[in-house]
């Protein structure tokens, strides 16, 4: 007991001095009210990420939509789908429910009009966002192998 008495201030001291060393030699200015930045961060992306498929065969495809954060929400999304190769059922993806984390937004299908090695794309300027929040996007693709 005498022991701890003795030593206490020792360890109250031990246990405060990595703090403030990392408090006073951080380059950044951190303080005891400091805040991480908040990255909105919208992910759209294709399943599967790749097909191989032939002419004129419908397949389907799943649209999946990723958006992480504890306290925003995205409140819907609008997606147009364009291409030239592909026939896409529906071209135009309506999603008005308010969500979080991962889900399919969409099963689509897709039909190949000609043979060879294509990527279907989400083009960011196709998204409309319903969001009260700044969302950052980041768009993916999948490639598709069309052969007889």
């Amino acid at each position: 007991m005498i022991f701890l008495k003795r030593f206490s201030a020792v360890f109250i001291l031990s246990a405060f001095l990595p703090i403030g060393l990392f408090l006073v030699l951080s380059p950044q200015n951190y303080d005891l009210f400091s805040r991480a930045e908040r990255n909105l961060e919208l992910r759209l992306w294709f399943e599967p990420r790749s097909l191989i498929i032939k002419p004129q065969q419908p397949i389907k495809i799943k649209l999946v939509g990723e958006f992480m954060d504890e306290t925003a929400i995205i409140g819907g999304l609008n997606v147009k789908l364009q291409s030239d190769i592909f026939q896409l059922t529906p071209a135009e993806i309506v999603y008005t429910k308010p969500f979080r984390g991962r889900l399919v937004l969409a099963e689509i299908t897709l039909t190949a009009t000609q043979t060879g090695e294509f990527s279907l794309e989400i083009l960011q300027e196709n998204v409309r966002l319903n969001s009260k929040d700044s969302v950052s996007l980041v768009t993916g693709s999948t490639t598709v192998a069309v052969r007889d």
